[in-house]
């Protein structure tokens, strides 16, 4: 829901992992998908480990910890599937 071309600013309030992947929660702007458990930003995979990039919205809650002072910013572009 967020317009094309429009700047999305995400601060990053925590990180975690487990055996197939790692990611960023972050605090986003508006609503988000309803097929994603938390706002996050995978960081990597361990495909070696079975690791795909869905698993990032398993990782369990207390995998993660606070992490605060990193803001990521980006345009919302439309990516052909």
């Amino acid at each position: 829901d967020y317009p094309i071309g429009s700047e999305v600013v995400l601060p990053v309030v925590a990180v975690g992992q487990d055996e197939r992947a790692m990611a960023v929660k972050v605090q986003a702007p508006g609503p988000i998908s309803k097929k994603v458990k938390f706002p996050h930003i995978t960081i990597a995979v361990n495909r070696e480990g079975g690791g795909k990039p869905k698993h990032s919205n398993q990782i369990p809650e207390e995998n993660f910890e606070p992490l605060g002072g990193i803001v990521l910013k980006g345009i919302v572009e439309e990516v052909p599937l």
